[in-house]
């Protein structure tokens, strides 16, 4: 669980939950032979088997949502900042606030359940933010932009006066094409990455406030960011990945860092078609069309879910073979920054890392 709690929409009504465990039942790592609260990671006589485990014992607790609102959409940003979006086009918001990423202009952590003030006069359209960004976004219905938050590498696309803004600023300006064409937004902990409705890509730089455009002849439909890489599906629903790549997070083997769209071979050697992407703080998750699911990237906290975490770089695409146990097709994939969630057909969740 990302800080020891997790946040599901459900699927069949509109209600928020949240996932803790037993206050006397720590997380616990779970092993096909054994379950044992926080092994020792170096301990060779540990069972290397990830195996599916019933969390009959996990608790689910029903947020309030102000008057039962619907809820739409939910972002989790760093630290369990989190960005709720109600069908009203207004926003309920909690968390982690040291960088102002709630736009309550100031920089206390909230505690409870809160629709700030400001949504009366700002209807929203789309909220963004990510499990590495200290920073979020959102499109308003009349298709203004805002940033709030960490500003520090020019994440806004604009210079101001202090590295973290508590308000919401306008940044409809600096973007260099119509904010009504946006068709996602992913942040990481020093970067915006824009994806157009014509498959196009624009990115923040981190050396000044200015948003350029990604040169590549693909055109993509997708986009996922970690903490320094972005993960994009292709119109032909090809995987390619740009950034930092230390923990092999990218997919591709021996290149520290890629500056442009590079993509994946791995899966064409495969023949595989991609589905689904999604990215923890240094790892990726993709889901293919053909129901499998493949992991690379850090695995220190056995991201990875191959039932060790001694390799801490992988590089090259893993497939999780415990997930061939279940018959069912997977609908969803989800990262929290050291863990992942699947999300089947039947309305079931499995979690690992």
């Amino acid at each position: 669980f990302f800080h020891l709690t997790s946040c599901i929409l459900s699927q069949t009504s509109p209600v928020f939950y949240m996932l803790k465990p037993p206050q006397n039942h720590p997380p616990s790592y779970h092993y096909q032979q054994e379950l044992t609260p926080y092994p020792d990671r170096n301990d060779e006589k540990s069972s290397s088997t990830l195996s599916i485990r019933d969390t009959s014992d996990i608790k689910i607790h029903v947020l309030p949502t102000s008057k039962q609102k619907a809820v739409i959409d939910i972002i989790s940003g760093y630290n369990g900042a989190t960005l709720i979006h109600l069908a009203d086009d207004t926003m309920m918001i909690y968390g982690y606030n040291a960088h102002g990423q709630l736009g309550l202009n100031h920089f206390d952590y909230v505690n409870h359940t809160e629709i700030p003030k400001w949504c009366q006069t700002m209807k929203i359209k789309q909220i963004f933010s990510g499990i590495s960004s200290k920073h979020s976004l959102l499109i308003t219905n009349n298709n203004k932009l805002y940033a709030v938050g960490n500003n520090l590498y020019h994440q806004f696309a604009i210079k101001t006066d202090a590295n973290t803004l508590a308000q919401w600023t306008e940044i409809t300006n600096s973007f260099p094409s119509n904010v009504e064409n946006i068709k996602m937004i992913a942040t990481s902990s020093q970067c915006t990455t824009f994806l157009m409705e014509n498959g196009e890509i624009y990115q923040t730089m981190y050396e000044q406030p200015y948003i350029q455009l990604i040169k590549s002849d693909i055109k993509f439909k997708q986009i996922a960011s970690g903490k320094s890489h972005v993960l994009m599906i292709s119109e032909d629903d090809e995987l390619y990945s740009l950034g930092f790549n230390n923990y092999g997070q990218c997919g591709v083997r021996g290149i520290k860092q890629t500056k442009s769209p590079l993509k994946v071979t791995f899966f064409d050697q495969m023949a595989l078609k991609i589905e689904n992407i999604a990215c923890g703080q240094d790892h990726s998750i993709v889901l293919t069309k053909q129901n499998k699911i493949y992991c690379f990237g850090r695995n220190d906290c056995y991201q990875i879910g191959n039932g060790s975490n001694h390799a801490n770089i992988i590089s090259i695409p893993q497939k999780n073979e415990t997930l061939e146990q279940i018959h069912e097709r997977i609908i969803d994939i989800k990262c929290g920054a050291f863990h992942n969630m699947v999300i089947t057909e039947n309305g079931e969740y499995y979690l690992w890392g």
